[in-house]
């Protein structure tokens, strides 16, 4: 089970009644931390487990939960996420992510901040960003040269990505830059004011065309069944005028 970048897991049992009830207690914190109406992340998600465990009348340990993350950056790391160790208590787990937090909004990396000339400021933020989940991971028994030389990697391998984000980007200024690329458009595609127009009024005058004949057709049904209805009428007068 998971929400935003929080992957949560359970201890694996043969048993299907009680992995069903560990489903349940995942897919309640997985649905109150999205619901949460905390302001960060960490804290939604330590309220959602200290209260579905307070529901379910048990505890981490006897569910074996588990909580790791995973963190996706294709700006930097292409298409590898970058995975914490797995943590099995809910506040090692939840400072971890308190720690991330401030790194990981969508809009730190986003295009927009490209095109307010805020590389530098990315980089910045993306190197912050590496020394804190360095950090974590070495915090929690991994090796830390070693997970730093497969973000070299990942980084290496995802030039090409950054590259054509920086075209893009470029494109986008010379556009903004050149006044004759900022010419509106409209007039090539739908010719002059007046043909506009035209093309305007002959979609209204369709989709009159198609009210009214709906209507004719509505009314016609209407007609038909009023119809059946007092020859049913009469017919039933005309038999009981028989019998008497």
């Amino acid at each position: 089970m998971s929400f935003n970048m929080v992957y949560l897991t359970s201890r694996s049992t043969p048993d299907l009644s009680l992995a069903l009830d560990l489903h349940m207690v995942l897919a309640g914190i997985v649905q109150k931390a999205k619901a949460s109406s905390e302001c960060s992340l960490s804290a939604a998600l330590a309220h959602a487990v200290e209260q579905v465990l307070v529901e379910h009348a048990t505890d981490t340990k006897t569910i074996g939960l588990g909580i790791h993350l995973r963190i996706q950056k294709r700006f930097f790391t292409g298409s590898h996420a970058m995975y914490t160790p797995t943590w099995h208590c809910r506040k090692v787990a939840c400072s971890a992510l308190a720690r991330l937090e401030p790194f990981i909004q969508p809009w730190i990396f986003g295009v927009a901040r490209l095109r307010r000339g805020e590389k530098s400021e990315m980089e910045v933020t993306w190197n912050n960003l590496k020394d804190t989940y360095l950090s974590i991971c070495a915090e929690s028994g991994w090796n830390r040269e070693d997970i730093a030389a497969k973000i070299s990697q990942w980084e290496l391998s995802a030039a090409p990505v950054r590259e054509r984000a920086m075209q893009r980007w470029s494109r986008w200024a010379m556009r903004h830059e050149d006044p004759r690329l900022l010419v509106d458009r409209s007039c090539r595609r739908g010719a002059s004011a007046s043909t506009r127009e035209k093309l305007i009024q002959k979609h209204l005058s369709r989709w009159r065309a198609r009210a009214t004949k709906l209507h004719s057709r509505q009314a016609q049904e209407v007609a038909k069944t009023q119809a059946r209805l007092l020859a049913a009428q009469a017919k039933r007068i005309t038999q009981e005028e028989k019998r008497k």
